[in-house]
């Protein structure tokens, strides 16, 4: 596994960069593109075993003079699933296969609603939800949907960060 990060920082670059790329980004470009554009990455490789399993493949991602990020995941039959984000658990790990939409607001029972109905505004579906738990006031949901959103401001009413 510990020769596994190589591949496992590669892919992160690759669903990075792939959005600022019209060549085809694979394991082998990527690293080389990201340095290009001063990317650093990193990793980190820990012999024991965590005692839960949405720990198993954790990812920061901090933007050039920006806040860190941190993911949490795992694999389920084949299916990228979403466990944590800046250490707060979402309620059921969500699936990271199609579009999904990920914000942080309040924690305010009110906010999804408010989402839902500018989605709905975008001609978009919400095919599945979950929230996190609450972390100093903040809590994150993840969306799944039907389709792309081609401006995401008509969000920035209801939420923080998107």
């Amino acid at each position: 596994m510990k020769k596994a990060g190589s591949y496992l920082g590669a892919a992160v670059l690759v669903g990075l960069l792939s959005e600022y790329s019209d060549n085809n980004l694979n394991l082998i470009n990527a690293p080389p593109l990201a340095k290009e554009k001063g990317i650093q990455l990193s990793t980190s490789h820990e012999e024991q075993v965590p005692t839960q399993l949405e720990c198993l493949v954790s990812v920061e991602v901090q933007q050039q003079g920006g806040a860190i990020h941190q993911v949490g995941g795992f694999v389920s039959a084949g299916t990228p699933m979403l466990a944590q984000i800046n250490g707060a658990s979402v309620s059921t790990p969500v699936s990271l296969a199609g579009n999904v939409l990920v914000y942080k607001s309040q924690a305010n029972p009110q906010v999804m609603p408010a989402v839902a109905g500018a989605l709905a505004g975008a001609n978009a579906s919400i095919l599945s939800y979950a929230g996190s738990l609450p972390v100093n006031g903040a809590a994150w949901g993840i969306m799944r949907i039907s389709q792309p959103i081609s401006c995401l401001d008509i969000l920035k009413l209801h939420v923080n960060m998107v």
